[in-house]
Protein backbone atom coordinates (compact mmCIF):
# COMPACT_ATOMS: atom_id res chain seq x y z
CA UNK A 1 0.00 0.00 0.00
CA UNK A 2 0.87 3.79 -0.05
CA UNK A 3 0.52 6.19 2.04
CA UNK A 4 -1.94 9.34 1.69
CA UNK A 5 0.36 11.84 2.30
CA UNK A 6 2.60 10.35 -0.49
CA UNK A 7 2.75 12.69 -3.14
CA UNK A 8 1.77 9.67 -5.86
CA UNK A 9 -1.61 9.15 -4.12
CA UNK A 10 -2.60 12.56 -4.60
CA UNK A 11 -1.49 12.53 -7.93
CA UNK A 12 -3.24 9.75 -8.64
CA UNK A 13 -6.47 10.80 -7.11
CA UNK A 14 -5.89 14.46 -9.65
CA UNK A 15 -5.82 12.23 -12.50
CA UNK A 16 -9.12 10.73 -11.41
CA UNK A 17 -10.48 13.96 -10.89
CA UNK A 18 -9.15 14.97 -14.54
CA UNK A 19 -7.00 18.02 -13.09
CA UNK A 20 -3.66 15.91 -14.50
CA UNK A 21 -2.69 13.72 -16.98
CA UNK A 22 -0.64 10.81 -17.42
CA UNK A 23 2.88 11.31 -19.44
CA UNK A 24 2.90 10.84 -22.82
CA UNK A 25 4.98 7.38 -22.57
CA UNK A 26 2.81 6.45 -19.33
CA UNK A 27 -0.59 6.77 -21.25
CA UNK A 28 1.19 5.02 -24.31
CA UNK A 29 2.11 2.36 -21.76
CA UNK A 30 -1.74 2.28 -19.45
CA UNK A 31 -2.84 1.43 -23.50
CA UNK A 32 -0.36 -1.52 -23.75
CA UNK A 33 -1.81 -2.73 -20.58
CA UNK A 34 -5.27 -2.35 -21.32
CA UNK A 35 -5.01 -4.06 -24.53
CA UNK A 36 -2.16 -7.05 -23.68
CA UNK A 37 -3.72 -7.75 -20.05
CA UNK A 38 -7.36 -6.18 -19.73
CA UNK A 39 -6.07 -3.99 -16.99
CA UNK A 40 -6.64 -0.49 -16.05
CA UNK A 41 -3.54 1.86 -15.20
CA UNK A 42 -4.58 4.78 -13.31
CA UNK A 43 -1.06 5.79 -12.58
CA UNK A 44 2.54 4.73 -12.08
CA UNK A 45 5.51 5.62 -10.02
CA UNK A 46 9.07 5.14 -11.41
CA UNK A 47 11.40 5.11 -8.56
CA UNK A 48 14.71 4.06 -7.46
CA UNK A 49 14.82 1.01 -4.92
CA UNK A 50 16.83 1.07 -1.63
CA UNK A 51 20.04 -0.77 -1.72
CA UNK A 52 19.04 -3.85 -0.24
CA UNK A 53 17.53 -4.16 -3.77
CA UNK A 54 20.53 -4.24 -6.06
CA UNK A 55 19.15 -6.66 -8.91
CA UNK A 56 16.89 -4.40 -9.20
CA UNK A 57 17.80 -0.78 -8.76
CA UNK A 58 14.67 1.14 -10.11
CA UNK A 59 10.85 0.10 -9.36
CA UNK A 60 7.67 0.89 -11.45
CA UNK A 61 4.43 0.75 -9.18
CA UNK A 62 1.25 0.68 -10.76
CA UNK A 63 -1.72 1.82 -9.40
CA UNK A 64 -4.63 -0.53 -10.95
CA UNK A 65 -8.06 0.58 -10.55
CA UNK A 66 -9.78 -2.54 -9.05
CA UNK A 67 -9.06 -5.92 -7.00
CA UNK A 68 -9.92 -7.74 -10.14
CA UNK A 69 -7.40 -6.11 -12.33
CA UNK A 70 -4.89 -6.77 -8.82
CA UNK A 71 -5.65 -10.01 -8.37
CA UNK A 72 -4.94 -10.78 -12.31
CA UNK A 73 -1.57 -10.02 -11.98
CA UNK A 74 -0.95 -12.91 -9.73
CA UNK A 75 -0.44 -16.74 -10.36
CA UNK A 76 -1.56 -18.23 -6.92
CA UNK A 77 0.15 -16.03 -3.68
CA UNK A 78 3.46 -14.89 -6.10
CA UNK A 79 2.95 -12.06 -8.99
CA UNK A 80 3.48 -13.63 -12.11
CA UNK A 81 6.87 -13.34 -13.66
CA UNK A 82 5.71 -13.50 -17.02
CA UNK A 83 3.51 -10.22 -16.61
CA UNK A 84 6.26 -8.61 -14.84
CA UNK A 85 8.85 -9.19 -17.07
CA UNK A 86 6.51 -8.13 -20.18
CA UNK A 87 6.20 -5.12 -18.72
CA UNK A 88 9.43 -4.42 -18.21
CA UNK A 89 10.66 -5.26 -21.46
CA UNK A 90 7.80 -3.07 -22.42
CA UNK A 91 9.09 0.17 -20.47
CA UNK A 92 12.41 -0.06 -21.81
CA UNK A 93 11.48 0.17 -25.12
CA UNK A 94 8.83 2.77 -24.22
CA UNK A 95 11.76 4.68 -22.55
CA UNK A 96 13.72 4.27 -25.83
CA UNK A 97 10.93 5.91 -28.31
CA UNK A 98 10.49 8.85 -25.58
CA UNK A 99 14.23 9.17 -25.63
CA UNK A 100 14.11 9.20 -21.75
CA UNK A 101 17.48 10.16 -19.77
CA UNK A 102 19.37 7.72 -18.13
CA UNK A 103 18.06 5.23 -20.31
CA UNK A 104 20.15 2.51 -17.83
CA UNK A 105 18.02 2.96 -15.34
CA UNK A 106 14.58 1.33 -17.40
CA UNK A 107 16.08 -1.53 -18.17
CA UNK A 108 14.96 -4.84 -16.36
CA UNK A 109 12.83 -2.48 -13.68
CA UNK A 110 10.86 -4.24 -10.56
CA UNK A 111 7.63 -4.12 -11.44
CA UNK A 112 4.70 -4.12 -8.58
CA UNK A 113 1.28 -3.03 -8.28
CA UNK A 114 -0.98 -2.04 -5.87
CA UNK A 115 -5.22 -2.03 -5.90
CA UNK A 116 -6.05 2.07 -5.80
CA UNK A 117 -9.42 1.26 -5.30
CA UNK A 118 -8.51 -0.07 -2.02
CA UNK A 119 -6.22 3.30 -1.24
CA UNK A 120 -9.12 5.60 -1.38
CA UNK A 121 -11.30 3.04 0.71
CA UNK A 122 -8.58 3.21 3.99
CA UNK A 123 -7.82 6.65 3.36
CA UNK A 124 -11.66 7.54 3.11
CA UNK A 125 -12.08 4.87 6.24
CA UNK A 126 -9.35 6.82 8.50
CA UNK A 127 -10.71 10.32 8.09
CA UNK A 128 -14.33 9.09 8.62
CA UNK A 129 -12.70 7.36 11.81
CA UNK A 130 -10.98 10.72 12.72
CA UNK A 131 -14.21 12.67 12.35
CA UNK A 132 -16.22 10.33 14.37
CA UNK A 133 -14.86 8.24 16.41
CA UNK A 134 -14.88 10.62 20.25
CA UNK A 135 -18.51 11.43 19.13
CA UNK A 136 -19.71 7.95 18.42
CA UNK A 137 -18.23 7.08 21.76
CA UNK A 138 -20.07 9.37 23.11
CA UNK A 139 -22.96 9.25 21.79
CA UNK A 140 -23.20 5.31 22.29
CA UNK A 141 -21.60 5.29 25.71
CA UNK A 142 -25.21 4.30 27.47
CA UNK A 143 -25.03 1.20 24.30
CA UNK A 144 -21.77 0.02 26.37
CA UNK A 145 -19.48 1.10 23.33
CA UNK A 146 -15.51 1.38 24.68
CA UNK A 147 -14.00 1.98 20.94
CA UNK A 148 -13.66 2.26 17.79
CA UNK A 149 -10.97 1.74 15.03
CA UNK A 150 -10.80 2.21 11.52
CA UNK A 151 -7.85 -0.54 9.86
CA UNK A 152 -7.81 -0.32 6.66
CA UNK A 153 -11.08 -0.25 4.78
CA UNK A 154 -12.82 -2.28 7.52
CA UNK A 155 -13.81 -0.60 10.85
CA UNK A 156 -13.75 -2.85 14.36
CA UNK A 157 -16.65 -1.07 17.28
CA UNK A 158 -15.59 -2.54 20.46
CA UNK A 159 -18.47 -3.12 23.34
CA UNK A 160 -17.95 -3.44 26.63
CA UNK A 161 -18.94 -6.87 27.03
CA UNK A 162 -19.71 -10.38 24.64
CA UNK A 163 -23.59 -9.83 26.38
CA UNK A 164 -23.77 -6.15 25.16
CA UNK A 165 -22.63 -7.34 21.09
CA UNK A 166 -25.40 -9.79 21.26
CA UNK A 167 -27.66 -7.09 23.06
CA UNK A 168 -27.09 -4.41 20.65
CA UNK A 169 -27.30 -6.47 17.37
CA UNK A 170 -30.68 -8.21 18.39
CA UNK A 171 -31.49 -4.02 19.39
CA UNK A 172 -30.12 -2.50 15.91
CA UNK A 173 -28.14 -0.72 17.56
CA UNK A 174 -24.84 -1.72 15.87
CA UNK A 175 -26.76 -1.60 12.35
CA UNK A 176 -27.49 2.32 13.81
CA UNK A 177 -23.67 2.30 13.85
CA UNK A 178 -22.85 1.25 10.82
CA UNK A 179 -25.34 3.26 9.08
CA UNK A 180 -24.40 6.34 10.87
CA UNK A 181 -20.50 5.84 10.29
CA UNK A 182 -21.41 5.37 6.97
CA UNK A 183 -22.97 8.57 5.68
CA UNK A 184 -20.09 10.38 7.09
CA UNK A 185 -17.69 7.64 4.98
CA UNK A 186 -20.01 8.02 1.67
CA UNK A 187 -19.29 11.99 2.03
CA UNK A 188 -15.61 11.54 1.76
CA UNK A 189 -15.98 9.10 -0.83
CA UNK A 190 -15.57 11.55 -3.91
CA UNK A 191 -15.11 8.51 -6.28
CA UNK A 192 -17.50 5.79 -4.85
CA UNK A 193 -15.49 3.31 -4.72
CA UNK A 194 -17.21 1.87 -1.07
CA UNK A 195 -20.66 0.76 -1.54
CA UNK A 196 -22.69 0.24 1.43
CA UNK A 197 -22.50 -3.77 1.02
CA UNK A 198 -18.65 -4.07 0.58
CA UNK A 199 -18.35 -1.82 3.83
CA UNK A 200 -17.28 -4.40 6.26
CA UNK A 201 -17.68 -3.49 10.79
CA UNK A 202 -16.70 -6.13 12.97
CA UNK A 203 -18.23 -5.82 16.22
CA UNK A 204 -16.69 -7.32 19.00
CA UNK A 205 -15.91 -6.59 23.26
CA UNK A 206 -13.51 -5.53 25.17
CA UNK A 207 -13.83 -8.81 27.01
CA UNK A 208 -13.04 -10.66 24.24
CA UNK A 209 -9.83 -8.41 23.48
CA UNK A 210 -8.68 -9.01 26.70
CA UNK A 211 -9.54 -12.71 27.57
CA UNK A 212 -7.93 -14.15 24.03
CA UNK A 213 -5.16 -11.10 22.93
CA UNK A 214 -4.33 -9.47 26.25
CA UNK A 215 -5.84 -6.43 25.41
CA UNK A 216 -3.20 -6.22 22.62
CA UNK A 217 -4.83 -4.70 19.51
CA UNK A 218 -1.87 -5.83 17.34
CA UNK A 219 -2.14 -9.32 17.99
CA UNK A 220 -5.99 -8.91 17.00
CA UNK A 221 -5.84 -7.54 14.19
CA UNK A 222 -2.17 -9.78 13.08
Amino acid sequence: MIQADNPTYQETLDILAGRKSLSPLHQELAAWLLDEFQITALNFEFREMSRGHAQHRYRLFIMLSSKADYDSMFEGYNCSAAKQAAISVKYDQLAQKYHMPNLEHYRNVFVAYCDFSEEIRADCNGRACDQLREQLKEKYQRSSVWDIFAIFSSLTVFYATDSDVQLNQETGVSRQIKDEYYQKLHALDEFRVFPYESFNVTFDSKENLDGNYDGNLYYYYK
